[in-house]
Protein backbone atom coordinates (compact mmCIF):
# COMPACT_ATOMS: atom_id res chain seq x y z
CA UNK A 1 0.00 0.00 0.00
CA UNK A 2 1.27 3.57 -0.69
CA UNK A 3 2.32 5.04 2.68
CA UNK A 4 -1.02 6.95 3.36
CA UNK A 5 -3.34 4.72 2.34
CA UNK A 6 -5.76 4.27 5.34
CA UNK A 7 -5.85 0.58 4.93
CA UNK A 8 -2.52 0.08 6.63
CA UNK A 9 -4.30 1.56 9.77
CA UNK A 10 -6.35 -1.86 9.35
CA UNK A 11 -4.13 -4.67 9.84
CA UNK A 12 -3.01 -6.10 13.06
CA UNK A 13 0.25 -7.94 13.99
CA UNK A 14 -0.58 -11.20 15.42
CA UNK A 15 1.23 -13.09 18.47
CA UNK A 16 2.98 -16.28 18.15
CA UNK A 17 0.54 -18.67 17.79
CA UNK A 18 0.04 -22.03 20.29
CA UNK A 19 0.01 -25.52 18.53
CA UNK A 20 0.35 -28.84 19.68
CA UNK A 21 4.02 -28.62 20.84
CA UNK A 22 3.13 -25.20 22.20
CA UNK A 23 4.13 -21.45 21.38
CA UNK A 24 7.75 -21.32 19.03
CA UNK A 25 8.72 -18.84 16.71
CA UNK A 26 10.99 -19.69 13.44
CA UNK A 27 14.41 -18.32 13.35
CA UNK A 28 16.31 -17.17 10.07
CA UNK A 29 19.79 -16.12 10.36
CA UNK A 30 21.08 -14.10 7.71
CA UNK A 31 23.13 -15.72 5.16
CA UNK A 32 25.39 -13.96 2.35
CA UNK A 33 23.63 -13.75 -0.76
CA UNK A 34 25.18 -11.98 -4.58
CA UNK A 35 24.51 -8.90 -4.92
CA UNK A 36 27.39 -7.93 -7.56
CA UNK A 37 29.38 -9.87 -10.40
CA UNK A 38 32.00 -9.12 -12.60
CA UNK A 39 32.09 -10.26 -15.76
CA UNK A 40 34.31 -11.81 -18.10
CA UNK A 41 34.02 -9.00 -20.18
CA UNK A 42 35.04 -6.15 -17.77
CA UNK A 43 37.51 -4.02 -18.64
CA UNK A 44 38.79 -3.24 -15.04
CA UNK A 45 38.17 -6.09 -12.90
CA UNK A 46 40.29 -4.87 -9.88
CA UNK A 47 38.32 -1.40 -10.04
CA UNK A 48 34.81 -2.89 -10.24
CA UNK A 49 36.18 -4.80 -7.23
CA UNK A 50 37.02 -1.69 -5.55
CA UNK A 51 33.90 -0.17 -6.24
CA UNK A 52 31.86 -3.21 -4.87
CA UNK A 53 34.06 -3.37 -1.67
CA UNK A 54 33.60 0.61 -1.53
CA UNK A 55 29.89 -0.32 -1.88
CA UNK A 56 30.20 -2.82 1.41
CA UNK A 57 31.27 0.03 3.56
CA UNK A 58 28.81 0.86 6.40
CA UNK A 59 28.76 4.51 5.19
CA UNK A 60 27.81 3.48 1.80
CA UNK A 61 25.25 0.70 3.37
CA UNK A 62 23.64 2.74 5.05
CA UNK A 63 22.89 5.65 2.33
CA UNK A 64 21.71 3.37 -0.25
CA UNK A 65 19.15 2.88 2.39
CA UNK A 66 18.37 5.54 3.88
CA UNK A 67 20.37 8.22 1.77
CA UNK A 68 22.30 11.37 2.33
CA UNK A 69 23.21 12.17 6.12
CA UNK A 70 21.40 15.69 6.91
CA UNK A 71 19.87 15.42 3.93
CA UNK A 72 17.26 12.08 4.00
CA UNK A 73 18.17 11.16 7.44
CA UNK A 74 19.38 12.67 10.64
CA UNK A 75 21.09 11.58 14.22
CA UNK A 76 18.36 11.14 16.87
CA UNK A 77 18.38 13.48 19.81
CA UNK A 78 19.01 11.84 22.98
CA UNK A 79 15.61 11.59 24.40
CA UNK A 80 14.50 9.95 21.36
CA UNK A 81 13.84 6.08 21.37
CA UNK A 82 14.35 3.40 18.44
CA UNK A 83 11.55 1.06 17.27
CA UNK A 84 12.97 -1.80 19.17
CA UNK A 85 14.13 0.38 22.21
CA UNK A 86 11.93 -2.31 24.43
CA UNK A 87 14.48 -4.63 23.22
CA UNK A 88 17.89 -3.12 23.93
CA UNK A 89 18.66 -1.32 20.49
CA UNK A 90 19.24 2.28 20.43
CA UNK A 91 18.14 5.32 18.44
CA UNK A 92 20.70 5.77 15.26
CA UNK A 93 18.98 6.93 12.44
CA UNK A 94 15.84 9.46 12.00
CA UNK A 95 14.49 9.07 8.21
CA UNK A 96 12.86 11.80 6.64
CA UNK A 97 10.61 9.62 4.15
CA UNK A 98 9.57 5.81 4.74
CA UNK A 99 9.84 2.64 3.04
CA UNK A 100 8.09 2.74 0.00
CA UNK A 101 7.61 6.42 -1.20
CA UNK A 102 8.36 7.57 -4.51
CA UNK A 103 11.80 9.25 -4.08
CA UNK A 104 15.53 9.37 -6.46
CA UNK A 105 17.74 10.11 -3.63
CA UNK A 106 18.37 6.50 -1.70
CA UNK A 107 18.82 2.81 -4.20
CA UNK A 108 15.88 0.72 -0.87
CA UNK A 109 18.87 -1.22 -0.36
CA UNK A 110 19.50 -2.43 -4.15
CA UNK A 111 23.42 -3.82 -4.85
CA UNK A 112 26.23 -4.39 -2.55
CA UNK A 113 26.32 -3.94 1.35
CA UNK A 114 27.00 -5.05 4.54
CA UNK A 115 24.94 -3.26 7.68
CA UNK A 116 24.35 -4.26 11.12
CA UNK A 117 20.87 -5.01 12.40
CA UNK A 118 21.66 -1.98 14.94
CA UNK A 119 20.87 0.46 12.05
CA UNK A 120 17.91 -1.56 10.73
CA UNK A 121 16.37 -1.99 14.66
CA UNK A 122 17.78 1.66 15.21
CA UNK A 123 15.33 3.99 13.46
CA UNK A 124 13.46 6.06 15.80
CA UNK A 125 9.77 5.08 16.18
CA UNK A 126 6.85 7.66 15.20
CA UNK A 127 3.71 8.66 16.00
CA UNK A 128 2.48 7.95 12.44
CA UNK A 129 -0.41 5.30 12.83
CA UNK A 130 0.62 4.32 8.92
CA UNK A 131 3.65 3.37 9.57
CA UNK A 132 3.72 -0.75 9.88
CA UNK A 133 7.07 -0.92 11.21
CA UNK A 134 6.01 0.51 14.18
CA UNK A 135 3.04 -2.25 14.45
CA UNK A 136 5.70 -4.78 14.01
CA UNK A 137 8.27 -3.56 15.81
CA UNK A 138 5.69 -3.98 18.99
CA UNK A 139 4.51 -7.66 18.17
CA UNK A 140 8.63 -8.72 17.91
CA UNK A 141 9.65 -8.96 21.06
CA UNK A 142 6.73 -12.04 21.87
CA UNK A 143 8.46 -13.40 18.62
CA UNK A 144 11.85 -12.91 20.12
CA UNK A 145 11.41 -14.58 23.31
CA UNK A 146 9.80 -18.27 21.77
CA UNK A 147 12.84 -18.78 19.07
CA UNK A 148 14.99 -21.57 19.18
CA UNK A 149 18.13 -21.05 17.54
CA UNK A 150 19.19 -25.04 17.68
CA UNK A 151 16.22 -25.81 14.76
CA UNK A 152 17.53 -22.75 12.41
CA UNK A 153 18.03 -23.76 8.65
CA UNK A 154 20.83 -22.08 7.39
CA UNK A 155 21.49 -21.97 3.41
CA UNK A 156 21.64 -25.17 1.94
CA UNK A 157 23.91 -25.84 -1.09
CA UNK A 158 22.56 -29.26 -3.57
CA UNK A 159 23.95 -31.57 -5.57
CA UNK A 160 23.48 -32.05 -9.24
CA UNK A 161 20.77 -34.71 -8.52
CA UNK A 162 19.32 -32.75 -5.99
CA UNK A 163 18.87 -29.37 -7.98
CA UNK A 164 17.32 -31.26 -10.66
CA UNK A 165 14.68 -32.45 -7.99
CA UNK A 166 13.88 -28.44 -6.68
CA UNK A 167 14.25 -27.19 -10.57
CA UNK A 168 10.96 -29.48 -11.31
CA UNK A 169 8.72 -29.44 -8.65
CA UNK A 170 9.56 -26.79 -6.16
CA UNK A 171 8.14 -23.81 -8.39
CA UNK A 172 4.79 -25.82 -9.04
CA UNK A 173 4.42 -26.33 -5.34
CA UNK A 174 5.22 -22.52 -3.74
CA UNK A 175 2.35 -21.16 -6.11
CA UNK A 176 0.04 -23.87 -5.27
CA UNK A 177 0.62 -23.21 -1.84
CA UNK A 178 0.61 -19.21 -2.31
CA UNK A 179 -2.81 -19.62 -3.96
CA UNK A 180 -4.40 -21.64 -1.43
CA UNK A 181 -2.73 -19.30 1.31
CA UNK A 182 -4.94 -16.85 -0.10
CA UNK A 183 -7.86 -18.86 -0.83
CA UNK A 184 -8.18 -20.02 3.17
CA UNK A 185 -7.74 -16.33 4.47
CA UNK A 186 -10.76 -14.67 2.13
CA UNK A 187 -12.80 -17.96 2.79
CA UNK A 188 -13.01 -19.46 -0.86
CA UNK A 189 -11.32 -22.55 0.69
CA UNK A 190 -11.69 -23.74 3.99
CA UNK A 191 -9.80 -25.24 6.78
CA UNK A 192 -12.06 -27.88 7.57
CA UNK A 193 -13.39 -29.25 4.70
CA UNK A 194 -10.55 -28.32 1.85
CA UNK A 195 -7.31 -28.91 4.27
CA UNK A 196 -6.65 -32.75 3.26
CA UNK A 197 -7.49 -31.61 -0.19
CA UNK A 198 -5.08 -29.01 0.04
CA UNK A 199 -2.43 -31.47 1.36
CA UNK A 200 -3.12 -34.41 -1.16
CA UNK A 201 -2.54 -31.91 -3.77
CA UNK A 202 0.80 -30.91 -2.33
CA UNK A 203 1.83 -34.63 -2.62
CA UNK A 204 0.55 -35.04 -6.43
CA UNK A 205 2.81 -31.75 -7.16
CA UNK A 206 5.65 -33.51 -5.57
CA UNK A 207 6.29 -32.75 -2.12
CA UNK A 208 7.56 -36.03 -1.18
CA UNK A 209 10.56 -36.13 -3.55
CA UNK A 210 10.73 -32.23 -3.12
CA UNK A 211 11.25 -32.97 0.81
CA UNK A 212 13.51 -35.72 0.31
CA UNK A 213 15.59 -33.90 -1.63
CA UNK A 214 15.85 -31.27 0.45
CA UNK A 215 16.69 -34.02 3.30
CA UNK A 216 19.47 -35.23 1.76
CA UNK A 217 21.27 -31.82 1.39
CA UNK A 218 20.21 -30.85 4.87
CA UNK A 219 21.94 -34.24 6.27
CA UNK A 220 25.04 -34.06 3.78
CA UNK A 221 25.50 -30.78 5.37
CA UNK A 222 25.25 -31.84 9.20
CA UNK A 223 26.53 -35.15 9.40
Amino acid sequence: FATDDPRRTEYYVMPPLEGPAGRMTSWNPSMPSVCMMITSSCKDPEAAFRFGDLMCSRYFSVMTRWGQEGVDWFTPEENEKSLFDAMGYKALIKAVSAWGVEQNQWWAQIGPFIRDYTYGTGMVATDNPFDTQRKLAETLQEYQNLVDKTKAIGTLVYDSDEQEVISEYEAGIRSYAKECFALFINGKMDLDNDWQTYLDTLNELGLDKLTAAKQSAYDRMNN
